[in-house]
């Protein structure tokens, strides 16, 4: 979560909440599904659909790679000595979103660096949630309840979108949907 911040230089800031909601104590498999079912749109996605998680998965596979493309994309409007496109490809999300901001900060606009920096430490923020709870699911499949996984993609949406509103990629979105 980020703090709220007022300053006369910058814009304010806002909390945002970058996380996975605790699940109840008491919350069933059929209130999992029907929670997942509302909050995501999937492939195929009924309630007699009885595996959703490969479903799930998938759609949280895509996100990471819309992001990543994203960067893909962004990291071409900065005007900077070349990168090695297969040095780029072979950076994780993290790694990729850390290069960004630093080249940014030497070639980006000054008037949006506060909102870029917000965008950025939220992609932080989102791909760490996305390692551990996926790092979680491959561990033990059955601790890990459909709506977390539904909400990590809602996260990674977000992400996006922020990365697409802040570096000129949204051309990349229109072609997601």
């Amino acid at each position: 979560m980020r703090k709220d911040s007022v300053n006369k230089n910058e814009e304010p800031r806002f909390d945002w909440v970058v996380g996975i909601k605790p699940v109840p104590a008491d919350w069933t498999e059929e209130q999992d599904i029907e929670a997942c079912v509302a909050m995501i749109e999937l492939p195929g996605g009924d309630l007699g659909h009885k595996d959703y998680y490969p479903l799930v998965l998938e759609a949280i596979d895509n996100e990471v790679r819309f992001l990543d493309s994203d960067f893909d994309e962004a990291i071409g409007v900065i005007p900077l000595e070349r990168i090695p496109h297969s040095s780029w490809r072979a950076l994780s999300g993290k790694a990729k979103v850390e290069v960004y901001r630093s080249l940014a900060r030497r070639h980006g606009d000054p008037d949006d660096r506060c909102r870029l920096e917000r965008a950025l430490d939220r992609c932080i923020d989102v791909l760490k949630i996305k390692d551990a709870l996926l790092r979680k699911y491959i561990a033990k499949p059955s601790s890990v309840w459909l709506i977390e996984l539904a909400q990590l993609m809602d996260q990674l949406v977000s992400a996006w979108s922020d990365i697409d509103q802040m570096c000129g990629t949204a051309s990349a979105s229109k072609n997601r949907k």
